[in-house]
């Protein structure tokens, strides 16, 4: 969405980011507990899932928080 500008890329990645945020629950539930991993754990999908929020893409590090 940032290079394009294409209100479709950003609404892929919210649909994207709510079936991550899904998944995330999901397996909690079925575990008992999370994935503690930024990349592919419960922390990076709410990341990911807040930056669709803000339309921004950042990349996950302490300078950018």
């Amino acid at each position: 969405f940032e290079r394009t500008g294409d209100e479709r890329w950003l609404e892929r990645a919210r649909s994207f980011a709510v079936h991550a945020l899904e998944q995330v629950a999901r397996l909690r539930a079925t575990r008992g507990r999370g994935r503690y991993s930024l990349w592919t754990g419960d922390l990076g999908v709410a990341l990911y899932a807040a930056d669709c929020l803000e339309a921004q893409a950042r990349y996950p590090i302490p300078e950018t928080w």
